[in-house]
């Protein structure tokens, strides 16, 4: 029995061997897709197959810009070394032994547009030109998305956080506290030790991208990005394949439907195997949370109404549910803070401006508390426990 996983790539026995190869006969990486195209001599029936075009652009399919710039660098050292017609049939490697060679190199490629995509900063290093004049590369995603890969490896929790979507968010402390025990606590994230992307896959609109990475081997993890002003911004993350990214909304309708049902003893597996998937999803966390209220657990359910407005600060009925508890605990100051936090979202969420009312009246605070049941009473006239607080307050004040 062999001792090599069956999806391993048939020449170099490590990456996964996810395309099949015609010149081996077999699944090969894209690693050593690119060992073996960069030669120009793979059939052309091949999707793979290379076609050159202009200097330093390649005719090919890549399924990322990683692959594709590794096969760029590729195609860069052997230019390096074979005489080049535009170099009146100098080897650029022999002109750049010399001040006077460098200068016609400089020249020469100084000429070549730029792009975010083209590696020109590799080969001027070695040809050791200045670069100086080179535009500055806008970070590509998958770039930001290694990074964010690596400080999950090195567990940088704090420097991960940085790369988020949500990092104006986790400023708060409750939140940025919870984010980093959820990253710390997840086992397979905590496992992490090496890495290799397999994919990537733009929207049409260009502000969204996954990345598919293979992790330690065996794990699969996408990760979503999303363009804000410029920037590449981590906006969640999957255990698994891109395929199911999208998969989300079904699995939350069936978890729903059993919970409307109040069917627990199935729910429980589903949602075990979901929120191992979906590790960023502040749905499943929230229906965690009703699980375990369902359950009489307050702890667990308070845990992660937490965790789910953690995930998704516009999550107003899990904010609410754990400004309650916490109000119900009587932790008024966080509770306070944490209505606030809703109203700042959604002013008029009646529930909230009842119980923030009832804060302020329990602190002698009558005039706002008064103010705060009057809009409460004009959004909704039927609640009748808004209604009885605010005879209770001018009972109070006579």
């Amino acid at each position: 029995m062999s001792l090599l996983k069956s999806d391993r790539c048939k020449h170099c026995k490590t990456h996964r061997g996810y395309r099949f190869c015609q010149r081996i006969g077999g699944g090969i990486c894209w690693h050593d897709c690119n060992v073996l195209r960069v030669d120009f001599g793979c059939p052309e029936g091949c999707k793979y197959s290379l076609k050159k075009t202009e200097q330093f652009q390649l005719k090919t399919n890549a399924d990322s810009q990683t692959e594709y710039r590794d096969l760029l660098r590729r195609q860069m050292n052997i230019w390096i070394e074979t005489p080049q017609e535009l170099l009146d049939g100098d080897v650029p490697a022999d002109l750049a032994e010399t001040p006077e060679g460098r200068r016609r190199l400089q020249t020469l490629l100084d000429g070549f547009p730029g792009s975010d995509v083209v590696p020109m900063a590799y080969l001027y290093k070695k040809l050791r030109l200045d670069a100086s004049k080179l535009m500055a590369a806008a970070k590509n995603p998958e770039d930001v998305a290694v990074l964010f890969v690596k400080k999950c490896i090195v567990q940088d929790w704090d420097g991960a956080m940085e790369l988020l979507s949500l990092a104006p968010h986790l400023q708060d402390p409750v939140y940025q506290t919870r984010y980093r025990e959820m990253l710390a606590n997840n086992k397979t994230i905590a496992r992490f030790k090496e890495y290799d992307i397999i994919s990537s896959a733009m929207s049409e609109e260009k502000n969204r991208i996954l990345v598919h990475f293979e992790m330690n081997g065996k794990y699969d993890l996408t990760i979503g990005l999303v363009l804000v002003d410029g920037q590449w911004l981590v906006a969640g993350k999957i255990l698994g394949k891109p395929e199911i990214y999208n998969g989300e909304n079904e699995a939350i309708q069936q978890v729903a439907l059993m919970l409307s049902k109040n069917d627990l003893g199935n729910v429980f597996p589903l949602l075990k195997k979901y929120s191992e998937i979906y590790v960023d999803s502040a749905d499943f966390q929230y229906y965690w949370g009703l699980y375990y209220t369902f359950s009489h657990q307050e702890k667990k359910a308070r845990m992660f109404m937490l965790n789910a407005s953690t995930l998704d600060p516009t999550f107003v009925e899990a904010l609410y549910n754990y400004a309650y508890m916490l109000h119900a605990a009587g932790e008024l100051d966080e509770a306070e803070t944490r209505y606030r936090k809703i109203l700042s979202i959604d002013p008029e969420e009646p529930k909230t401006l009842n119980n923030l009312a009832s804060i302020c009246m329990e602190d002698k605070r009558l005039d706002e508390a008064r103010e705060l049941y009057k809009k409460c009473l004009a959004l909704r006239p039927d609640f009748e426990i808004a209604q009885k607080n605010l005879e209770k307050l001018e009972e109070l004040e006579n």
